[in-house]
């Protein structure tokens, strides 16, 4: 039998991002967000004007 450490498996929050990634809304939200086509909307929002 052969048994891993608990550092050696993925955690559950691990699994759960891994799933999460693979979804076509989180990719394209995180797409627009490493494009840095939000920034002004979210630059709004900070500033209170949204």
């Amino acid at each position: 039998m052969t048994t891993t450490s608990s550092s050696e498996r993925p955690s559950r929050a691990a699994a759960r991002r891994a799933v999460r990634a693979e979804m076509p809304g989180y990719k394209a939200a995180a797409e627009l967000a490493e494009s840095g086509a939000l920034d002004g909307l979210f630059a709004q929002i900070d500033a209170g004007e949204i």
